[in-house]
């Protein structure tokens, strides 16, 4: 009985993992540009980015997600979970933050401290009118 659970587990795992890879992100979003600090307007005008979420490897599994970002300069930054679909979870910073690299933890839970359910979470770091995106798993 017991092994039974832990086989549909590791499927539901292995399948979550191979829907992460095909998400598709909003039409809005930036996408992760491997952390390098550059990229393109619509014009091919190369321009400087001044934030960006550090990629990462978590662990679906784990109770708190850690979440690594840098700015370059000063300012005003937001970092906050959405579903794919853009459905707002949970507010994790809204500062304004000097330059240089931070850390923080999401638990799980949605605005109201609820679990959220399994399945695939975009971050969104907004900064100086840079939008940059990670993908995150939770499995419990």
């Amino acid at each position: 009985m017991k092994v039974r659970l832990i086989v549909k587990r590791i499927v539901f795992a292995a399948m979550v993992v191979a829907i992460s890879m095909f998400l598709t992100l909003p039409k809005n979003a930036v996408a992760e540009n491997e952390n390098k600090m550059s990229e393109y307007d619509s014009a091919g005008t190369h321009l400087e980015k001044t934030a960006f979420i550090q990629k990462s490897i978590s662990n679906p599994f784990a109770r708190e997600q850690r979440i690594s970002f840098e700015t370059k300069k000063d300012g005003f930054v937001e970092l906050s979970i959405e579903t794919p679909q853009g459905e707002h979870i949970k507010s994790l910073m809204a500062s304004h933050k000097k330059s240089g690299q931070y850390e923080v933890s999401w638990d799980g839970l949605d605005e109201f401290q609820r679990r959220v359910k399994n399945g695939v979470y975009i971050c969104t770091l907004e900064f100086d009118s840079v939008r940059d995106v990670h993908s995150i798993t939770v499995l419990r």
